[in-house]
């Protein structure tokens, strides 16, 4: 009675063992195939250096391009490489369909930082008109002369602990009445405490990588 169920198992063994062999195979295929259409990798230093139109030319598959694209903008984020690098990051863990909104709204909160910080207006206030906007369906476009403020060097930490105070303030304040923007905090002030974590990641990465020369 031993040996025939042995012999199934065996069998068994066997089979499962050529499926996951195959389905290996056909990943490893895919991501040559891949490689060999690009021959380029979607890394940081790499999607730096390409400019868009170097993107359109070398990225065929639609999907592809999209996200080197969303990826190079993350690049431009803040000369504070830490910081766009957490973002980089972010992106690439996300569905390329959600990417561009993602980083949209984290350009929109770097836009709405700076003019809280230099015209003494209130970031709450900014951060919620910006919410309702987005309620009311209002995709917030990003003008050149905007994308040329966001680019000012500023203190990463402060824009992140910022963020995410103010849109816990957010939360916090609208959670009790069941409020339609109570959703949006949460979600915001969420997705800043996970830059943060990241941005401390990297940071203790490349303390690590300065520390071994």
């Amino acid at each position: 009675m031993i040996t025939p169920n042995l012999a199934i198992s065996n069998r068994d063994f066997d089979v499962k063992s050529t499926e996951i062999k195959k389905k290996n195979d056909e990943f490893l295929n895919t991501i040559n195939s891949i490689k060999n259409t690009t021959n380029i990798s979607l890394t940081y230093e790499d999607i730096k250096t390409l400019s868009i139109e170097e993107i359109e030319e070398k990225y065929t598959d639609e999907d592809e391009k999209i996200l080197a694209k969303n990826l190079k903008m993350a690049t431009f984020f803040s000369k504070d490489e830490i910081l766009s690098k957490t973002l980089f990051n972010s992106i690439l863990k996300k569905p390329i369909s959600s990417g561009y909104d993602y980083l949209s709204s984290k350009f929109s909160d770097k836009n709405n930082y700076l003019k809280a910080k230099f015209d003494n207006t209130s970031l709450f206030d900014l951060l919620h008109m910006s919410l309702s906007y987005s309620i009311n369906g209002n995709k917030n476009n990003i003008s050149k002369n905007d994308l040329d403020d966001i680019l000012l060097k500023v203190n990463s930490f402060d824009f992140l602990d910022s963020l995410s105070s103010n849109y816990k303030k957010g939360y916090d304040k609208y959670k009790e009445k069941n409020n339609k923007y109570s959703f949006l905090y949460d979600n915001y002030s969420k997705e800043y405490d996970e830059i943060i974590k990241n941005y401390k990641e990297l940071e203790e990465i490349n303390k690590s990588i300065i520390k071994q020369f």
